[in-house]
């Protein structure tokens, strides 16, 4: 009997030993990772303000293979989450919500914040903060976890691994965060540019067909003087049938060959003008939909560079290019140096899980004759710049 009373009082030394302890271990733990990033601060912060790419960069599928994700309907910004659910003990049921994002672009002090509501495992609640600032190269961007455990003492324990696991998963998905976004053949920084997502309304396209030929060795064709014959064109046949034009003047390259740009001049027009359109001469529908709009101030020359930057805008949020961009006059030709002319570059989405405009306003363009004997990928900058 004294023996059992013993070992009683001994566990019972034990437990209090533990229970003292516990007491004694932090209350919270705060955990830290970070990576350099090589691209523009603007491409990190979008991809991470949105949950269209989130699966692709956050750890928990490495953790658990069969876990299965359910995006909140806010698609970016504060709001923005993603939860999940997993039969694994190490991830369980999760969650990972934005409830605060900054973004400073203004002088020296580029930087951006984005805060979360996380829940990374079981029973494990916490804030989350991702900061993203300059380096050396790109940028640098650090992913913290802060919990609190209060009198909760199993919590307490847990918490001295919490670092390595957890903190391995952080570092993980910021691994991921890297390769994604070094992905993108789009590298330019689109924070200097108007770039948006808007509702496009159908139109009405009165469409002439042109070109541009040099035949001077590394000089580009001179678009705008076909261009602007074109479009003069267009304005007298249609001033002849007594129609007036329904928007801005617009503008799409078909393909493009060594020294040679092909390409269509359009005017919109009422959807109600009984026009007899002559044989050079379409008459085409543009269906509505969504494009992403950027705008373009200056050389036409190079809005090629700006057509990449919406190009880029669009990675970061996983939307699809539905054919070629078009381009659409804010700026008179006829009134308007080119070093001045202001456009709208103006990328159609494919819908999301829809299929690609069957109009041949949206047909891609092709590229018949690369200077570097391959074809480039859909959109990307030609081997040999012209303009347009």
């Amino acid at each position: 009997m004294r023996f059992l009373i013993e070992i009683l009082i001994s566990l019972i030394l034990v437990a209090l030993f533990f229970v003292g302890l516990g007491f004694m271990l932090p209350s919270t733990a705060y955990i830290e990772r970070s990576i350099d990033v090589e691209r523009p601060l603007i491409h990190v912060y979008d991809t991470l303000n949105s949950n269209r790419r989130y699966t692709e960069w956050a750890p928990w599928k490495l953790v658990d293979p069969n876990v299965q994700f359910t995006p909140s309907m806010t698609t970016e910004g504060v709001g923005t989450g993603v939860s999940w659910t997993s039969n694994h003990k190490d991830l369980g049921n999760g969650e990972q919500e934005i409830t605060a994002a900054a973004l400073q672009l203004e002088g020296d002090t580029r930087s951006a914040t984005i805060d979360y509501r996380l829940r990374p495992a079981p029973g494990l609640n916490g804030t989350s903060r991702i900061t993203i600032k300059p380096a050396d190269i790109g940028v640098k961007v650090i992913w913290s976890f802060q919990t609190n455990f209060g009198a909760d003492l199993v919590a307490r324990y847990r918490g001295l691994y919490l670092d390595g696991r957890l903190g391995d998963e952080m570092q993980v998905g910021l691994a991921r965060l890297k390769g994604l976004v070094e992905s993108s053949l789009y590298a330019r920084d689109y924070a200097d540019i108007e770039v948006e997502v808007l509702d496009q309304p159908a139109r009405r396209l009165l469409v002439l067909g042109a070109s541009a030929t040099s035949y001077e060795e590394g000089r580009p064709p001179d678009v705008a003087v076909a261009r602007d014959e074109a479009l003069e064109k267009l304005s007298a046949f249609l001033k002849r049938a007594k129609v007036e034009a329904a928007g801005f003047p617009m503008f799409a390259i078909t393909s493009r060959e060594v020294y040679t740009v092909s390409f269509d001049v359009m005017v919109p027009v009422p959807a109600d003008a009984t026009i007899k359109v002559p044989d050079d001469m379409q008459l085409l529908e543009l269906p509505a939909a969504q494009a992403v709009v950027a705008r373009h101030i200056g050389n036409r020359l190079v809005s090629n560079v700006t057509q990449e930057k919406a190009r880029g805008f669009m990675f970061m949020r996983k939307l699809e290019a539905d054919g070629r961009h078009l381009e659409e006059f804010l700026s008179d030709p006829a009134t308007t140096s080119e070093l001045d002319f202001e456009t709208n570059v103006i990328q159609y989405i494919l819908p999301e899980g829809g299929q690609a405009s069957t109009s041949p306003i949206l047909a891609p363009v092709i590229p018949t004759a690369p200077t570097d004997g391959a074809a480039p990928a859909d959109g990307a900058p030609p081997a040999a710049p012209a303009a347009g």
